[in-house]
């Protein structure tokens, strides 16, 4: 085979080495042989013991009537060479009457055992109908702690379920007022949109205003200058004609012509019809009496600040138009925001409410009532 296999090896034998248990032994020194437990059964041999039944006293008295009495046999071991000897019959009678001893004090061990017995089976039914009575008192008095804290339970839970209802009623009292809030705050919101809007609006109309108030005022600067410098003109030329003719026709003259008093303050209308006056009263002095006859009219254009002016005022009609188609919605809405009460199913929720700003506006808190 392919596997290694072991090689037997020789055994050797062991060689005789004399024993000497002293020095110049003669003879060898054997100890005493101790027979083994087979050996000894294989030694003895089984012999028979009869022994009379019943150990009772009874027996004796069944012997003096000469009655026979049950024997049991018992076999028993005894060493070889003892079989056949007789232990005698007093030896047989003292253990009979040994015995019968034993049986009689076992007989009062027996009966006090009994006594105790019943004894103990009394106190132990007493102890039970004690353990019953204590054990039902203390059933009865948890049952009745019970019974007690069930009750005490059972008004807690309803004080509690009070107090819950009513915290449900007042929960659902504040949603409503919360979304009442909500809408009005809404609305309110719509509102200052569309004011912050109209501001927005009327505060671009206003600066288109102020800057045609103010293209208009240099205007109205610039004529006031040309009409003065005209009237001084004319008033140049009217005081030259009458120092001319002054002594040809002075009563004429005096009559016809008066010389404006300067002193008083003027505005400018004024100023300018004093200029139509010296105009026509210079024209009346170079033609004649002849009546004034004037060209045609120039076609006179608006300055520029008048055609900003005029679509200005367009721009603000238009918004005046869009103002009054809106105008509705929001009295409606202004209505809604500023009614003094709130209803909800025909209960009023309060009398009044204050809204105050917060940390983040600024201003006077609105208050409605």
């Amino acid at each position: 085979s392919s596997f290694d296999l072991p090689r037997p090896t020789k055994r050797r034998e062991p060689k005789f080495v004399p024993y000497e248990p002293y020095k110049a032994a003669v003879a060898p020194i054997l100890p005493t042989r101790t027979l083994s437990t087979a050996e000894k059964k294989l030694a003895t041999k089984l012999a028979t013991l009869e022994i009379p039944f019943p150990l009772q006293a009874e027996v004796r008295k069944k012997k003096g009537n000469g009655d026979a009495c049950p024997v049991i046999s018992v076999v028993r071991e005894v060493p070889e060479g003892m079989v056949g000897k007789d232990d005698g019959g007093e030896d047989w009678q003292g253990r009979l009457g040994l015995m019968e001893k034993r049986v009689e004090v076992l007989q009062k061990e027996k009966e006090d055992v009994e006594n105790q017995l019943r004894v103990q089976l009394q106190v132990n039914s007493e102890l039970k109908k004690l353990l019953v009575a204590s054990l039902g008192e203390d059933v009865q008095a948890r049952v009745q702690f019970l019974s007690e804290d069930k009750a005490k339970l059972a008004d807690d839970i309803s004080f509690y379920s009070a107090k819950l209802e009513e915290g449900m009623e007042e929960l659902d009292r504040l949603s409503i007022q919360c979304d009442v809030w909500r809408t009005k705050f809404l609305a309110s919101s719509l509102v200052i949109d569309e004011l912050a809007n109209w501001k927005s609006r009327l505060t671009h109309q206003c600066e288109d205003f102020q800057e045609s108030l103010q293209w208009l005022t240099n205007e109205h600067q610039h004529l006031e200058t040309n009409v003065l410098t005209t009237y001084r003109i004319l008033m140049k030329l009217q005081g030259t004609l009458l120092s001319d003719v002054h002594n040809d026709n002075s009563t004429k003259i005096s009559t016809g012509t008066t010389s404006p008093d300067n002193t008083q303050p003027r505005d400018l209308l004024q100023i300018a019809a004093a200029t139509q006056q010296m105009a026509r009263a210079l024209y009346h002095r170079v033609h004649g009496g002849s009546n004034l006859k004037l060209p045609a009219c120039p076609h006179v254009t608006k300055t520029p600040a008048e055609r900003f002016a005029c679509r200005a005022e367009q721009a603000f009609e238009d918004l005046k138009s869009s103002f009054a188609a809106s105008s509705t919605i929001e009295d409606t809405l202004s209505s809604s925001i500023m009614s003094k009460k709130c209803h909800i199913n025909g209960k009023p929720l309060h009398d009044y409410s204050v809204i105050a700003c917060c940390r983040h506006c600024s201003g006077h808190k609105l208050e409605i009532v």
